[in-house]
């Protein structure tokens, strides 16, 4: 087996999760995507909705999922988890500033075994895990949510491949980005042209023992002038600052200024009035079978 150079330690977050405008930006970008999907369970069946009793947000971030889940759903409990004790006390201020009483966050790393009961939550949601995951922790998360799930009980994973663009220089930096995440050993993708967990979860979900696995895709618009444009660009370049000193470590010195200067074009080429863009969204889901079943919960050869 190859091994594989890891990401810093500290890159659950792709910029500085204490600052007021990246907090701003996740939140915005958490309700854009989300109205882009069509609401915060579209996909669901609505009789899934009245059996809804506990449901746990993973890697929540501000809260802004989890926030409009206990708005919209009252009687409901919801639980945020995420590894950044400043987003998690961000996030619980806000609900106590909103009066939400059915809300509650709490700092835990979802790599490692999650701090709950068995058969503890209706549904589990999660969205945008890739860039701190690798297949063989991806195997373990989906295990430890089918152990926390009631029998029934819903995973509902969303994730992204950053799509098409109009730019020459934006284009370069997917590569470079992508190429780095499968150098890191954080890419499903054969040969580093793309992450690759879209593709990969559907297939895993079933491996690891989910029934019923369906998924649903998306596109999100980010050319000039659509809503979707500044957090693309936003996304873009906080993307790249995080990668650029893995980028030197790695690969020296002249790739590092190579991929600095690609983002400098990258972003005159965006503001470009002539810019256009796609971003592709996969969400799957999978439920806990009602029934103990010997393949459920064991590991398969793969």
């Amino acid at each position: 087996m190859t091994m594989q150079t890891p990401l810093p330690s500290d890159s659950s977050y792709i910029s500085d999760s204490t600052s007021a405008a990246e907090l701003s930006r996740l939140l915005y970008q958490d309700r854009l995507l989300t109205e882009q999907m069509g609401g915060l369970l579209a996909e669901q069946d609505p009789a899934t909705l009245t059996r809804l009793n506990h449901v746990l947000d993973v890697a929540c971030g501000p809260g802004g999922w989890a926030l409009d889940m206990a708005f919209a759903h009252r009687e409901v409990q919801i639980t945020g988890i995420d590894i950044s004790e400043p987003m998690v006390r961000y996030a619980l201020t806000h609900a106590s500033e909103l009066g939400s009483t059915n809300v509650n966050f709490r700092v835990m790393d979802a790599t490692r075994p999650l701090a709950f009961d068995d058969e503890s939550f209706d549904l589990v949601n999660a969205s945008y895990l890739q860039s701190f995951m690798t297949p063989d922790t991806w195997v373990t998360f989906l295990l430890e949510c089918l152990r926390i799930l009631r029998p029934g009980g819903i995973l509902k994973i969303t994730e992204l491949e950053f799509g098409v663009t109009s730019s020459p220089a934006a284009e370069a930096l997917y590569e470079t980005w992508a190429k780095t995440m499968k150098e890191a050993g954080r890419s499903f993708s054969c040969d580093g042209r793309h992450l690759g967990a879209s593709v990969a979860l559907v297939q895993l979900l079933r491996k690891t023992g989910y029934i019923a696995v369906e998924f649903k895709p998306y596109v999100w618009e980010s050319s000039y002038g659509t809503p979707g444009h500044q957090g693309f660009q936003e996304d873009l370049l906080t993307l790249i600052r995080h990668l650029l000193p893995f980028i030197r470590k790695v690969k020296g010195e002249e790739a590092f200024e190579q991929t600095r200067l690609m983002l400098q074009q990258a972003l005159v080429e965006i503001q470009s009035e002539s810019f256009s863009g796609l971003v592709f969204m996969l969400t799957c889901w999978g439920s806990k079978p009602t029934r103990t079943s010997p393949t459920v919960g064991k590991r398969s050869e793969w």
